[in-house]
């Protein structure tokens, strides 16, 4: 039982973290480039489906998940997106 209602609190807060960093504090510009090395798209397009890649970042020197709305993406492609850097570091798009 303690087990679910953890589940369910960790769920529940991971959206207040997103709306904290996107709505409160500084915002700012980030450049998001790098080259995309995996490609993680469902083989049949059903609802709740999510698309993502993972992109190495050569400045960073690291690899991120990024999640995105289309399969229109392919591997070893140069990506570039202007993002923003929320108040906790968390890097996200609106559109």
């Amino acid at each position: 039982m303690i087990a679910i209602i953890s589940l369910i609190t960790l769920v529940s807060f991971q959206g207040y973290l997103i709306l904290i960093n996107s709505h409160l504090g500084q915002q700012k510009k980030y450049l998001l480039t790098g080259q995309i090395t995996k490609l993680d798209f469902p083989k049949e397009k059903k609802i709740g489906n999510k698309y993502s890649i993972e992109i190495a970042r050569k400045l960073e020197q690291d690899t991120i998940s990024l999640d995105v709305p289309t399969n229109g993406y392919i591997e070893a492609e140069n990506f570039t997106k202007t993002m923003k850097m929320g108040s906790l570091g968390f890097i996200y798009s609106k559109n």
